[in-house]
């Protein structure tokens, strides 16, 4: 049987997490692999944290951090962001 290959999409650089951590985690663990590809960063709505308090905040930073967040939230699991 030929290992399964995944291609994970969400709206945001973190929804993969939450809906499809666990089915990630068993197909990588069972020699297949996984992509993760984020249609946003999620940098306005999902990201307040980053903007509060800090007024010379930029969307490429913003953009930048969250990019970093989601790649390692990803070798958790083993996939590639």
């Amino acid at each position: 049987m030929n290992p399964r290959k995944l291609l994970v999409v969400g709206a945001h650089s973190a929804d993969f997490v939450w809906r499809s951590g666990g089915s990630i985690a068993v197909t990588v663990e069972n020699g297949g692999s996984a992509t993760v590809l984020a249609l946003s960063y999620g940098e306005r709505g999902e990201s307040g944290d980053l903007w509060r308090g800090n007024p010379d905040q930029t969307v490429e930073n913003v953009k930048r951090i969250r990019h970093e967040m989601a790649e390692e939230a990803a070798s958790h699991v083993g996939a590639a962001f």
